[in-house]
């Protein structure tokens, strides 16, 4: 599939039906598909985790190739990293499916970027993805990984863990990250907003699904948790955040939500909606301009606070 609009994949999406009448063993080998097929990207270094690290995979953009003049000069600078945490809606998704992804947010941010593993509901309901996500951070600033060289980078439920992640970085006292780059997040497991029903016909999610995260990920705890549901919480003293939901998804009121509770907690928001956009529209970047350009500003604003 080469260079479609938004309104394109979003058709061809909505056809393949993904997210309708399969099981959750379906489910997981059909989105991993789906995202293989958008991992393509030239020199990519990966590298599975070593013992004793958090699992997942280490990874970075490869030298910039001769015919490819879209491609600046923007090698990986020393000490910079991005701790990122893939999608799924808590129950399906790897760190291998968000690999192009993640090779791309490397070069736009001149960073090494270490994708970690979370356990996965129903196998391991909440908290257990939240725990993994912060015992990665700790990991990383007891090796010695500087606060002020790192951020946090997550899309759809992993953007959620880059929330709760620092929300509980701030509780136990451990320095915060420089930045953090939220795509899509879960907001509220209530789902209170307009757009989860209102905007149907714009997304690739369907409302059964969001429902569904509820049900399993959280296996009957209070959707009114905090680290459940980060717009519950206190939201001072984070660190700048971009913060970027599609205009056609079904989580955009929940977004607006949180981004407006963040200002008036005090914080650093760059919130952006995109036009036309629909639910984790970067993944598609290799096809659709749109993801390319929205991975570009995360790297912009990344880039700015990394040092």
């Amino acid at each position: 599939m080469e260079g479609v609009n938004a309104a394109e994949l979003l058709d061809c999406l909505k056809e393949r039906n993904l997210l309708r009448g399969l099981s959750l063993a379906e489910l997981r080998q059909a989105l991993a598909v789906l995202y293989h097929g958008f991992d393509a990207e030239p020199g990519l270094k990966i590298k599975p985790t070593d013992a004793g690290e958090p699992p997942g995979l280490w990874i970075e953009s490869g030298p910039v190739l001769p015919d490819r003049p879209d491609r600046p000069d923007r090698a990986v600078r020393p000490g910079r990293l991005v701790l990122f945490f893939h999608g799924g809606g808590f129950t399906v998704g790897s760190a291998l499916d968000h690999t192009g992804l993640c090779g791309r947010l490397s070069l736009a941010s001149q960073s090494r970027v270490l994708s970690t593993e979370y356990r996965l509901g129903p196998e391991h309901p909440f908290p257990a993805a939240v725990e993994d996500c912060y015992a990665a951070y700790r990991w990383l600033l007891s090796q010695g990984q500087p606060a002020g060289r790192t951020a946090l980078a997550g899309i759809s439920a992993g953007a959620t863990l880059v929330l709760t992640t620092l929300l509980l970085a701030k509780r136990e006292g451990l320095a915060l990250p420089a930045a953090a780059a939220c795509m899509s997040p879960v907001t509220d497991m209530r789902f209170p907003g307009a757009s989860a029903t209102g905007n149907a016909a714009h997304d690739w999610i369907i409302p059964e699904r969001l429902a569904a995260i509820r049900q399993v990920y959280l296996g009957g705890h209070d959707p009114d948790d905090p680290l459940a549901s980060p717009v519950r919480a206190g939201l001072g003293g984070l660190p700048p955040l971009i913060l970027q939901v599609g205009q056609g998804e079904l989580l955009l009121d929940d977004n607006k939500i949180l981004a407006a509770r963040l200002v008036e907690a005090g914080g650093e928001v760059d919130f952006q909606i995109w036009p036309g956009m629909f639910h984790c529209w970067q993944i598609f970047a290799p096809v659709l301009a749109e993801g390319g350009q929205a991975l570009a500003a995360i790297g912009f604003f990344l880039d700015r606070r990394l040092g």
